[in-house]
């Protein structure tokens, strides 16, 4: 199959986080919390447009990077700064950096 050219390609970009909680958090708990506050501040239909996926979490250092479409990186950045709590307990979580490649947004 041939791949499209890059003018018709969807543009991605890469956020890098980094969550500020005092227990142990994972993956699937950052799943959970990123997904229900996008859901309540956007609705289903909303959050299907923003097309966020969280590419990888390190639970040691609580750093984790999404993808999401680039002309919706503000609504990600919202959905992130709406997240207030994690299994319960009071968390934070701030956006370290954007780029459109994962190298870029790692070096942040």
């Amino acid at each position: 199959m041939k791949t499209l050219p890059s003018s018709i390609r969807v543009k991605k970009r890469y956020l890098r986080f980094k969550i500020e909680s005092a227990v142990l958090i994972t993956r699937n708990d950052v799943i959970d919390a990123i997904f229900h506050a996008g859901r309540s501040l956007f609705g289903d239909h909303g959050i299907s447009l923003i097309n966020m996926q969280l590419i990888d979490f390190d639970e040691s250092s609580k750093t984790g990077i999404i993808r999401c479409n680039r002309d919706k990186v503000e609504s990600v950045r919202a959905v992130i700064a709406t997240v207030s709590d994690i299994k319960g307990h009071p968390s934070a979580m701030r956006v370290l950096g954007v780029s459109g490649t994962i190298k870029g947004v790692r070096k942040k």
